[in-house]
């Protein structure tokens, strides 16, 4: 159906008018991003990029739709989490974004391809579906699949990754395919239903909960003219009925009960439907009336009722009558008989085209958090020291912004009752905090034990015990927290898989970390840990598979502290980043080592380093953090005083801060208009706390504003229709 979205809005160059054929014939829904395709024949997307999946040749995440470099006359489109692919008229198939298992068919294994590529060894391609990291095409030989095949999703009777199409399944005549998470279904010419792939939970509905390799029938169904998969349930429109099976532990099924079915079960909806488009946890059915019936998970407000409660029965969103669907992940939209279009549910990332924009290269000022005293960073959340409490912001999905498990937030919200908090530290999945008497506090994921061992409930602060009455220094890295006591005591807890607790032991309780004078400071990345003893000699352990314990090799793994080679160097601070690590000596100079391919060491090189290497140009750096690939340093200006923040590394979102998304093996100066007294360092995003004068303190944020990260404030949930979906600049 055509409808007449235009996207051409924010087109750099050239600028495309809104003519008769800058309308959309297709929207296809993804996890972060969406694309459209017009009757032009040409493909644009906006949304998250950092796998490329938008096609414009960059990994800048965009809240306007850019278009797919190099298409011309598409057919057809469909998008998966992370990739995306199109037909041309000639049955070509095109594919570009994530390529990690093999999904863009290209014979090869890549992490991020961000301009279209034709897809080899296929040809007449009639019907996509993309799953999350596998691709099918029906086309003039059948059925074939490629990508990720742990869960049999391929159907070609192994569980071998393919990185190329794979041979014709075997089908009596596809006439329609549909992918989910990790399986897929197949219309046949009879109208029954074949699925293969993941069926621990009973989505391939042929009656059994094993996963099969190779297409099995669907058991009494016929008449099936069009399916939505999702992550552990499928449904199928026959006969005007929508019949739903596999899991329904969130109401996926449509009925409250059972907790799963092998088998079809038809849902309770108040008339005849003719559509049906549906996400991972939920599912909607377009009804012959013109209305829209939606059940299932609404975690993202992907039911459209205004709140974010599942249902197992059918709702109604507030819509005018609607003549098309489609749907993502955690996202819907319709298209009404005016040809307007409204979205709902998950814009964390922009990809419902209400935003303005995703990423900033400068710093931009919260003007909520005037005053703060400090601010700490994981890779998708921050959290300040701001009117004698924590607020936090970003990714909650865990609780790691405190109050339990919820979605992602882009306003600073208090945390518990924490009162004066002295000190932050950030994981990726949970956060800590001491108090005014330096009494250390986590919340958040405890699955390994990394927020507080022995806890049952996390979801507000909870007090860390066996470590002594206070903390001086704090950190947290992706599943394990460590802190040094007043009495320079070093102890780490959490997740020990590669060493990173330090005392060998691999256990998740509190464990001492034997230091030969006792530490000062400590700082943990991904999975590798460092600590500054107090005679200001450097000791690392943990993970080293890029040279980030910094011993000059790269074995798998250190479980005590090794110390780093420095040549007598007196270090005065350490920061960890997701597999590198910096130093700052007592002299004022930074050293890095680790990880070096996006520019984060500053040397000027992109290479990895095991030993440690001297970042020039600075002048008396005081303090050092680091990101997943990027770092900062807080140093002396023109005149002698601490005045200046320089960032260097990866840069894909503007987390450098220099007006620019071009990364730099060499430290760029950030603009502030102040003094730069604390930063921190996030995956995609970065925050600091600037000394303005005589007004005081000021917090900026720069870089990925995905899920909220720079406290914007801006609406990350649709929770009711909102439309019309203008993505068209008719200039003049």
């Amino acid at each position: 159906m055509v409808v007449p979205l235009a996207a051409c809005l924010g087109a750099p160059d050239p600028v495309v008018e809104c003519g008769p054929d800058a309308v959309v014939r297709e929207i296809a829904l993804g996890r972060d991003h969406t694309c459209a395709l017009l009757d032009d024949g040409s493909v644009w997307c906006w949304g998250l990029n950092d796998e490329g999946q938008l096609g414009d040749g960059s990994q800048t995440d965009s809240a306007v739709p850019v278009r797919a470099t190099g298409l011309r006359g598409v057919t057809d489109i469909a998008v998966g989490q992370d990739h995306s692919c199109a037909v041309t008229g000639d049955g070509a198939l095109w594919c570009w974004g994530s390529g990690s298992d093999g999904q863009l068919g290209g014979g090869v294994q890549v992490d991020a391809q961000p301009t279209p590529a034709r897809v080899e060894g296929i040809a007449g391609v009639r019907d996509l579906a993309l799953g999350d990291d596998y691709t099918c095409a029906l086309h003039d030989g059948g059925v074939s699949c490629w990508g990720d095949n742990e869960d049999a999703q391929l159907g070609d009777g192994t569980r071998v990754d393919r990185t190329a199409p794979g041979p014709a399944l075997e089908l009596d005549g596809a006439t329609a395919i549909a992918a989910g998470d990790a399986h897929a279904c197949a219309i046949l010419e009879d109208t029954t239903v074949a699925c293969w792939g993941d069926n621990d939970l009973g989505q391939l509905g042929d009656g059994s909960t094993e996963d099969r390799l190779a297409p099995v029938a669907v058991e009494s169904l016929t008449g099936a003219v069009a399916l939505a998969l999702g992550e552990g349930h499928t449904c199928a429109l026959a006969g005007g009925e929508i019949l739903c099976w596999g899991d329904n532990d969130r109401g996926q099924l449509g009925a409250p009960e059972p907790a799963q079915s092998s088998r079809p079960l038809p849902v309770a909806l108040d008339g005849a439907a003719t559509g049906i488009a549906g996400g991972l946890l939920h599912t909607c059915a377009l009804m012959e009336d013109g209305s829209v019936s939606c059940w299932g998970g609404n975690d993202d407000a992907q039911l459209g009722t205004g709140e974010f409660d599942d249902r197992a029965l059918p709702v109604k969103p507030a819509l005018p009558p609607v003549a098309a669907l489609f749907a993502g992940h955690a996202q819907t939209c319709a298209v009404d008989q005016q040809r307007q279009v409204a979205c709902w549910g998950s814009n964390r990332a922009g990809q419902l085209g209400n935003a303005l924009l995703l990423a900033y290269p400068s710093p931009r000022r919260v003007t909520s958090l005037d005053g703060a005293a400090g601010v700490a960073s994981g890779p998708d959340h921050t959290c300040a020291r701001h009117g004698g409490a924590v607020r936090c912001w970003g990714v909650g999905g865990h609780g790691q912004l405190g109050g339990g498990p919820g979605p992602s937030i882009s306003t600073p919200r208090p945390v518990g009752d924490l009162d004066d908090p002295s000190r932050l530290a950030l994981g990726e999945r949970h956060s800590c905090a001491t108090d005014a008497d330096d009494a250390l506090h986590c919340w958040g994921d405890n699955d390994a034990g990394q927020a507080a061992p022995g806890a049952s409930d996390t979801e507000e602060p909870t007090r860390v015990g066996g470590i002594g009455e206070s903390s001086i220094s704090i950190t947290a890295g992706d599943l394990h927290t460590c802190a040094v006591s007043g009495e320079n005591d070093l102890w780490c807890w959490g997740s020990d898989e590669l060493g990173q607790l330090g005392d060998g032991a691999q256990v998740k309780q509190p464990a001492e970390v034997a230091i030969a004078s006792g530490a000062i400071a400590v700082a943990a990345g991904e999975t590798h840990t460092c600590a500054v003893d107090t005679a200001g000699g450097l000791w690392c352990w943990g993970g080293n598979d890029r040279g980030q314990v910094g011993v000059g090799t790269i074995s798998d793994s250190h479980a005590v502290p090794q110390q780093v080679i420095l040549d007598e160097i007196e270090i005065a601070g350490i920061a960890a980043g997701e597999a590198f690590t910096c130093a700052v000596t007592v002299d004022g100079d930074v050293w890095c080592w680790g990880a070096g391919e996006s520019g984060q060491l500053g040397n000027g090189s992109l290479e990895d380093s095991t030993m440690p290497v001297l970042i020039g140009g600075f002048r008396r750096v005081v303090s050092v953090a680091a990101g997943e690939a990027h770092a900062c340093a807080i140093a002396a200006n023109d005149i002698g005083g601490v005045g200046e923040l320089w960032c260097w590394g990866r840069n894909d979102s503007g987390q450098l801060g220099n007006g620019t998304f071009e990364s730099s093996s060499a430290p760029v100066r950030v603009p502030l208009g102040g003094v730069p007294v604390e930063v921190a360092l996030g995956e995609q995003h970065t925050c600091a706390v600037v000394d303005v004068g005589e007004d005081g303190r000021q917090v900026y944020c720069w870089g990925s504003d995905v899920d909220g990260k720079l406290a914007t404030g801006r609406v990350l949930y649709l929770t009711t229709p909102t439309g019309p979906l203008d993505v068209c600049r008719r200039d003049g």
